[in-house]
């Protein structure tokens, strides 16, 4: 469901219910999707999945499941260190950098963190 989306300085872009333009659709998509690599990357270490378990790590997991959403991601935009057992999760941290689009929206840099508890604790 989209609410009604304004262009900087409050002008509606399109009519009321109209599916926003690409711009927008393209961050808000890419969002929720670098959102559910993280958490699907740190859930799949901390059940120690054989997905994310050597000879692969959570980074080439994330890495495929990212190519998969259209994501280009690579092993500088992951951070996937080993799951904490006295915290008893894993946490995985996304760092993915936008291209500016034209002069009203600059550069900008997503960070999203997936946290999962480990299995049995």
């Amino acid at each position: 469901m989209y609410a009604e989306v304004y262009a900087i300085g409050g002008a509606p872009r399109g009519a009321p219910g109209q599916v926003p333009g690409p711009t927008e659709v393209w961050l808000l998509e890419r969002s929720a999707n670098l959102s559910y690599v993280a958490t699907e990357t740190a859930r799949c270490e901390a059940i120690a999945s054989i997905a994310c378990t050597s000879p692969n790590t959570p980074t080439s997991y994330a890495i495929a499941l990212g190519a998969g959403l259209q994501l280009t991601l690579n092993s500088s935009n992951i951070v996937a260190p080993e799951c904490d057992p006295i915290a008893g999760r894993c946490v995985v941290t996304l760092v993915f950098p936008f291209r500016p689009v034209g002069a009203w929206f600059p550069a900008l840099t997503l960070h999203k963190v997936g946290v999962a508890s480990i299995a049995g604790t």
